[in-house]
């Protein structure tokens, strides 16, 4: 917002200096000539060239070697056989030049404009070098963009009064080049007449001189050429306005496909660099000639027009003052009142925003002196030095702003600003580069954060409180279970049978392994979760010593290294691992073999960890029906799975007993 404020400032103050200047200056019209002009030749100037071949194209003139282009024996400028028999014209020289810009070989060859066309259906050629587009054309070949606009134009005899236009050709013989548009147009326009068909043009016009013909529909360049070549101007006249342009196209074998876009790239590369025209200004400088007219003649219309031109400019400038003065007000009033609305909005912010230029200070809202004790208007001119407490604050201030200028970026800084009265106080600072009027400044929007910190102070200390307080309630239930599994081993230690002593065993276990739980989590760093691989492998080790007399009869394997258990999880699944891994060193060890168990942990796609506890014992017997409860272990896996874990189960027993236990995490 103070961007806004500052620029739309500066736009009043540039539009009441453009009134004054319009007003005071007749030359302001001269000026944004001169504006438009440069814009124009800017616009206009050469541009980079970014049009290049494909790898496919590429590829296909290598395969090709040369190319066979097809042009008419005479066709004057366009096309033709020189005096010493070589092929020349405008078209010829153009795809000259491309087979240079692009790196092929080019072949000419000529014949007749019919016998053209059938070597290139036929593939004997590759290119009709001169092709005129047409609808009907068009089912046959393919087009390149237009290479030269030709007007077709009616020429008669110069003592001819009696044509005047194309309806004036009704009846009348007409001569134009075999296969021309022409016919086709006349046709399409219902002009009946007779048709005197020749090689070319030049022939044709011969014919309209020598009275064989009483027209020639010809193409205006070519037809020019021919008479202007062989001082033809005092014996024919060309009549009317052009009858139809025509596209002067390179022709191809439909599909054209890697040929015609190649083709394409080429026509429009030379337009880009201006080779194009460089062809056209060649060989179509010469006008047509007519009979001098005294300068002077035309001199008067000339004053007549600089006259009502200046008129014109002068009431259009006029016109345009008023308008200007309205448009200006307008725009003032509306400028002023939403900078008023702007300044408004920055002084009612909490937050302290200043605008400085270099280390001087130019602007401040409300809010900034208010955080740093000063009255209104105090701050305006002084160095921003004087926020600054010490050095260090200082020159860390610095080194902030600078970075800021080289990247152009917005930067944050925490610092200590100092007051008026001398006390300093937290303050976190946005910068920002701006620049206005060509001018680089830099706004500053800062917050006193002195409570904020306080507040974060408070709550920290109340977090490591807690913190440490839950570590305790962990250790003293840890302590209180191993209290409980101490009583039960005493006790165990006084009963003689054996059923009793076991029934004891298993609850101490039980007991024991909740016990563990709370030990992890007491040591782990986020009182919330515990590693499964590390509780795993604690509760098998004190188990171990409880069912099996030798340490080197069982050998457990665990991966479950990157799976963690929240809390709510360990205390059922330490239950649950109890029963299973005492369960196996209870009934599956034997003397013959050592007791293989192996327990692996993952978490699926679906978000559900999968552990499977398998032993190498001898299963459980198929009379046992597991879905009917037959022990407390197994009411106890199976109550703790589908309640507590909200999961489910599954045991294989062909080789062993292998549980497979499922739950989603939470």
């Amino acid at each position: 917002m103070c961007r806004q404020a500052v620029w739309r400032s500066g736009v009043v103050q540039k539009y009441k200096n453009k009134i004054s200047y319009v007003i005071d200056s007749g030359y302001q019209l001269i000026f944004y000539l001169t504006v438009f002009t440069l814009f124009f030749l800017v616009c206009n100037s050469p541009k980079g060239y970014a049009i290049e071949l494909t790898k496919a194209e590429r590829a296909y003139l290598k395969k090709k070697g040369t190319l066979v282009f097809m042009s008419q024996t005479h066709y004057p400028p366009f096309e033709f056989v020189g005096e010493d028999g070589d092929h020349t014209g405008m078209c010829i020289e153009l795809i000259r030049w491309i087979a240079t810009e692009f790196g092929f070989k080019a072949l000419f060859t000529d014949s007749s404009f019919q016998e053209a066309q059938r070597a290139v259906l036929s593939g004997k050629a590759d290119v009709l070098t001169s092709f005129f587009f047409s609808d009907k054309r068009d089912k046959t070949f393919d087009f390149t963009q237009t290479m030269f606009e030709v007007p077709a134009t009616i020429f008669v005899s110069a003592q001819r009064p009696d044509i005047k236009d194309i309806t004036d050709l009704k009846g009348k013989v007409v001569a134009m080049q075999a296969g021309d548009y022409a016919k086709e147009y006349l046709e399409l326009n219902g002009i009946n007449c007779n048709f005197n068909y020749t090689k070319n043009f030049a022939e044709a016009t011969e014919n309209v001189i020598s009275g064989d013909a009483d027209a020639v529909i010809g193409d205006e360049q070519i037809v020019l050429y021919h008479v202007f070549s062989n001082n033809l101007t005092q014996q024919i006249k060309k009549v009317g306005t052009p009858l139809y342009v025509g596209h002067n196209c390179m022709g191809l074998k439909e599909p054209g496909g890697a040929l015609l876009s190649i083709m394409n790239k080429g026509i429009e590369l030379a337009r880009q660099k201006g080779v194009l025209s460089q062809i056209q200004h060649k060989w179509l400088g010469v006008s047509f000639s007519a009979e001098q007219t005294p300068w002077f003649f035309f001199l008067w219309p000339y004053i007549v027009a600089v006259l009502a031109a200046v008129a014109l400019l002068t009431a259009l400038v006029w016109f345009w003052n008023l308008n200007l003065r309205e448009q200006v007000a307008t725009k003032t009033a509306a400028l002023t009142s939403s900078e008023k609305t702007l300044r408004t909005i920055l002084d009612a912010s909490p937050l302290g925003i200043g605008l400085s230029e270099g280390k001087i200070i130019t602007w401040c809202n409300s809010a900034m002196y208010k955080i740093l004790g000063f009255q209104d208007g105090e701050l305006i001119g002084k160095s921003t030095d004087i926020t600054y407490p010490d050095k260090n604050s200082l020159r860390e201030s610095e080194k902030v702003v600078s970075e800021m200028v080289k990247s152009g970026s917005n930067s944050n800084l925490e610092t200590r600003w100092i007051r008026k009265n001398g006390t300093s106080f937290d303050c976190r600072i946005s910068f920002a580069p701006l620049q206005i009027e060509n001018k680089l400044m830099v706004i500053a929007i800062a917050e006193d954060i002195t409570d904020k910190k306080r507040a974060v102070q408070q709550i920290k200390s109340s977090l490591e409180e807690k913190e440490l307080l839950l570590r305790e309630i962990h250790h003293r239930v840890k302590n209180n279970m191993q209290v409980i599994s101490s009583l039960l081993r005493l006790q165990s230690g006084k009963l003689k049978d054996e059923d009793a002593v076991s029934v004891f065993k298993d609850s101490q276990n039980r007991i024991q392994s909740i016990a563990i739980v709370h030990e992890s989590l007491y040591q782990s760093e986020t009182l919330s979760q515990i590693n499964m691989q590390e509780y795993l492998e604690t509760l098998s080790n004190q188990l171990c010593p409880v069912y099996i007399n030798s340490r080197e009869t069982i050998n457990i394997r665990i991966s479950a290294q990157d799976i963690v258990l929240s809390l709510d999880h360990a205390a059922p699944f330490g239950l649950i691992a109890t029963e299973l891994i005492t369960n196996a060193m209870k009934y599956a060890v034997s003397d013959e073999h050592p007791l293989e168990i192996e327990i692996i942990a993952s978490i699926n796609k679906k978000s559900c960890i999968i552990v499977k506890i398998c032993d190498s014992g001898p299963g459980f017997s198929h009379d046992i029906d597991l879905k009917q409860d037959h022990t407390l272990g197994i009411k106890l896996v199976k109550a703790l799975v589908t309640d507590q874990l909200e999961g489910e189960w599954h045991l294989e027993s062909a080789k062993g007993a292998c549980w497979t236990i499922k739950w989603p995490v939470r």
